[in-house]
């Protein structure tokens, strides 16, 4: 049996971001293998949403999105779009 703290963590979370190097479906593959995955793209603003395990997301931030661990929890903080 699931303890209550695998079952928190094991939420999906969703966070918008700014991105501005080209097309995000073109990482999006490379992406998902790191548990992330790009849900919505709007070209005009410039920004992206991708949703995955808190665990798998932080670690996409500070790693591949290039984030410091202070800027990755504050994007998971205030940019997510389900609490």
């Amino acid at each position: 049996m699931k303890t209550f703290r695998e079952i928190r963590e094991a939420k999906i979370k969703q966070i918008k971001l700014d991105f501005d190097v080209g097309d995000p479906r073109e990482f999006a593959p490379d992406w998902q293998e790191e548990g992330v995955f790009l849900v919505n793209w709007n070209k005009r603003k410039m920004e992206m949403t991708v949703e995955g395990e808190p665990k798998a997301l932080m670690k996409w931030l500070t790693g591949t999105y290039g984030l410091s661990s202070s800027e990755a929890k504050r994007a998971m903080r205030w940019r997510s779009l389900n609490n």
